[in-house]
């Protein structure tokens, strides 16, 4: 489900030129949500 996002995301910032730090700060955002979900269901 994570590479499927992830995969996702990164054919986007390919289509794009010059990505925007709003689209490197949402890309943080959901790296960091996937590693706190990570690490609370892995205990």
């Amino acid at each position: 489900m994570f590479g499927r996002i992830i995969h996702s995301a990164v054919a986007f910032m390919k289509e794009e030129s010059v990505p925007t730090a709003v689209e490197y700060a949402v890309m943080l955002a959901m790296i960091l949500l996937a590693l706190v979900s990570a690490v609370s269901v892995g205990g």
